[in-house]
């Protein structure tokens, strides 16, 4: 009887994984493949640091209707109650058939389905002021609630500065993102003085990217300049 149970637990288990990972190939890194849920979250400062912000994210091509909510950050339980949503635009990636200018040979995106990022831009807020948002990916797909603050209406201003990350991204740019965070962890915003990763048109090292900043670059806005490698 034990071995039965333990036979079904396996098998629940392995259908489980396959179910939150639909598109994953063997041997591909877990975070690389997109999905219905919102990835690659990150925030930057609109036209008006002052009172507008940027965020995008990514999801597979079945996702084409995805929204994002905002409030004003506070100690309350449910601070949710006074968001507001807003309707994300989409653009479809289509990856294998990318600009592969900085590829030696072949397709570096092989295999990879189509992707959708999505975009909303928040306005009108409140300069120096906390936010919290989250963006959904499929109907009831939702992140977890990010925090991030406008640019202050006056006095100076506090920015990481990161260049060149480029290669070894994952394995060590990852100790950069996260010492930067730690080292000055009212940072106003993130600058990447371009060559952010060292092929642009290969999708392995956007997710590299992405997977060493975490959450990070969800919630200190970021400014990305594009360098040669992009």
């Amino acid at each position: 009887m034990r071995r039965i149970f333990s036979l079904i637990l396996i098998a629940l288990s392995l259908g489980l994984s396959a179910l939150a990972h639909p598109n994953h190939a063997p041997g591909e890194p877990i975070w690389l493949p997109a999905s219905v849920w919102p990835d690659r979250i990150i925030v930057s400062p609109g036209d008006d640091p002052q009172t507008s912000l940027s965020v995008t994210w990514r999801t597979d091509a079945s996702v084409s209707s995805a929204i994002a909510e905002i409030v004003e950050a506070s100690g309350d339980s449910r601070f949710d109650i006074m968001a507001t949503a807003h309707s994300a635009r989409y653009e479809r990636v289509d990856l294998e058939t990318a600009n592969y200018a900085h590829s030696l040979s072949g397709t570096p995106n092989h295999g990879l389905e189509p992707v959708h990022y999505h975009s909303v831009v928040f306005e009108d807020l409140k300069p120096g002021t906390l936010y919290a948002y989250r963006v959904r990916g499929a109907r009831g797909h939702w992140s977890e609630w990010f925090q991030t603050r406008t640019a202050p209406a006056s006095g100076p201003v506090t920015f990481l500065y990161y260049g060149d990350a480029q290669y070894g991204i994952l394995s060590h740019a990852s100790r950069i993102f996260r010492q930067g965070l730690l080292s000055a962890p009212n940072a106003d915003f993130v600058l990447h003085a371009g060559d952010l990763v060292n092929k642009g048109d290969r999708d392995l090292e956007w997710g590299e990217w992405f997977a060493a900043s975490g959450f990070i670059h969800a919630m200190v806005p970021v400014v990305p300049v594009a360098g040669n490698h992009e």
